[in-house]
Order: structure tokens, then sequence, then C-alpha cells
């Protein structure tokens, strides 16, 4: 599958993180 790759900010950090449309899935479902 296709994987998303969000940059958050995070006290002043960037960090980077991948989310899998499976996660979503997860949380959606």
């Amino acid at each position: 599958g296709r994987a998303y790759e969000v940059e958050i900010t995070d006290g002043g950090k960037r960090k980077r993180i991948i989310i899998l449309p499976e996660h979503l899935q997860r949380v959606g479902g």
C-alpha cells in the first residue's frame, strides 16, 4: 500500500512520521 509521510512539530522539534492506510482503517473502524 501507500504510506503517507507527515511532518509535525513537537515542542519546536520537527518529527516525521509515516502513516499506513491500514492504521487509518483500524482507527476508523
